[in-house]
């Protein structure tokens, strides 16, 4: 059966759209004659295609269609027609053919564009059967998720010049393992190849890009160096769960931004350089399970959170900047064992900072600089080997909810008040208790045995 749409169609948008969200677009009706009344009826194995109504849908839709030469949009045509697969033919009128093939699951037919079209945004979303190399014409300005979720997808697509935007084009092209030009007109390749779990290629990233947000997150073959230019201002997961990705990957001094950049990267085991430039560093190396490099991290940096949670073979002496939140950011590090300088003015948030490090056995130092906002909570919490911290300068505010807790302190050394150092104890172990310690008084102040903490009131602070 062919469907014949007449010469005074102009707009086909959402004509089988299964979620008959939008209904029957403007001249469609008049295939139906004067017998329309909100569904349409074709014989031969068509069902219903009910306005406004999910209830009907054209799931099974797999007819042949005759485009006229005068339609212009093709939007959402045939959305959802799971078992659609046709080769249609689209004529030299229409300009925009946004997400005309999405959801088509059975879809394998090498679908010419003609020289018309602008907009392929979405067109073959979700045909997880394609295979075909589809050629994009010259006209076409944006391809942004062109191919996103065509699983089967292995085809050296060729970007025109013509393209602005290319982010998530490949995105969950699970198979697709090909080295696409990507031409200098892009700006942004944001989640370009996210997913696609087989790709292991030198893709060239042109200077014209500056959002490489997620590009290769999840590329789980990945063993590529790839060289970031100075364009390029935003790398947040850039390389996220590339599993396989060992390559001492240069940083441009553009960046600012590199959080979550080598999350994940269970092979990496490089010494990156961080540039001055960079000041977001948030889970920029967890989970790299390899990893165990002397990482610098620049002096002006401002967030350190989470930045090597769970690099278990870690063990690196590495220097905190002075103002960086710090919150989990040795976190699982469990062959952690260096004597880790805390500055003056870092500990504003520390929570989690060094928990289920099971190896740390240092004299650790922490300065606090008088700050009621300063947080520790369950900061040493599961550091089974930690046996002597000293705590200073006036720790009055802070909070140490469960800071100690599961672990064989031998010595706690508190340069504070009675009062605050009483509070402190009492929420550092365990969180909640409200038993008063009992205290022996010594030199210059107090001393309690179960704990094994002193407590140094009214003197002067020895550091």
């Amino acid at each position: 059966m062919i469907i014949n749409f007449g010469k005074s169609v102009t707009n086909c948008s959402v004509c089988f759209d299964v979620n008959g969200n939008y209904g029957i677009q403007n001249n469609f009706m008049h295939i139906c004659g004067n017998s329309w009344n909100g569904r349409a009826y074709f014989p031969n194995g068509m069902t219903w295609c009910k306005c406004g109504s999910p209830s009907y849908w054209f799931v099974f839709f797999n007819s042949k269609i005759k485009l006229p030469k005068t339609v212009t949009s093709l939007n959402n045509m045939l959305h959802a027609c799971s078992r659609y697969n046709q080769n249609l033919q689209i004529p030299n009128s229409v300009i925009t053919t946004s997400e005309m093939f999405s959801s088509c699951h059975s879809l394998d037919q090498n679908i010419q564009i003609p020289n018309s079209v602008t907009n392929v945004f979405a067109m073959f979303s979700g045909c997880g059967s394609l295979n075909q190399n589809i050629q994009i014409p010259n006209s076409v300005t944006n391809a942004s998720l062109m191919f996103n979720g065509c699983s089967y997808l292995n085809q050296n697509i060729q970007i025109p010049n013509s393209v602005i935007s290319a982010y998530s084009m490949f995105s969950e092209c699970m198979y697709f393992n090909q080295n696409i030009h990507i031409p200098n007109s892009i700006s942004e390749v944001f989640h370009m190849f996210l997913n696609c779990s087989f790709l292991n290629q030198n893709i060239h990233i042109p200077n014209s890009v500056t959002n490489a947000v997620s590009m290769f997150n999840g590329c789980r073959s990945l063993n590529q160096n790839i060289q970031i230019p100075n364009s390029v201002t935003n790398v947040y997961a850039m390389f996220s769960s590339c599993y396989n990705l060992n390559q001492n990957i240069h940083i441009p001094n553009s960046i600012t931004m590199a959080d979550n950049m080598f999350y994940y990267c269970d092979n990496l085991n490089q010494n990156i350089q961080i540039p001055d430039t960079c000041k977001h560093m948030r889970y920029m190396f967890a989970y790299c399970e390899n990893l165990n490099q002397n990482i610098k991290i620049p002096s002006n940096a401002e967030y350190v959170n989470g930045m090597f949670r769970n690099c278990i073979r870690f063990n690196q002496n590495v220097q905190i900047p002075h103002n960086a939140v710090c919150e989990y950011m040795f976190m699982n590090c469990t062959n952690l064992n260096q004597n880790i300088q805390i500055p003056i003015r870092t500990p504003v948030y520390a929570n989690n900072m060094f928990r289920g490090c099971k190896n740390l056995n240092q004299n650790l130092l922490i300065l606090v600089n008088n700050y009621a906002s300063a947080r520790f909570s369950n900061a040493f919490r599961d550091c089974n080997s930690l046996s002597n911290i000293t705590l200073g300068n006036n720790v009055s505010g802070s909070i140490f909810i469960n800071a100690f807790r599961n672990n064989n302190m031998q010595s706690l050394n508190i340069w504070t008040t009675e009062y605050t150092a009483l509070n402190l104890i009492n929420n550092a172990f365990i969180q909640g208790v409200t038993t008063k310690l009992t205290y022996d008084t010594i030199a210059n102040g107090y001393y309690n045995s179960y704990y094994n903490v002193y407590i140094y009131t009214n003197t002067v602070f020895p550091y």
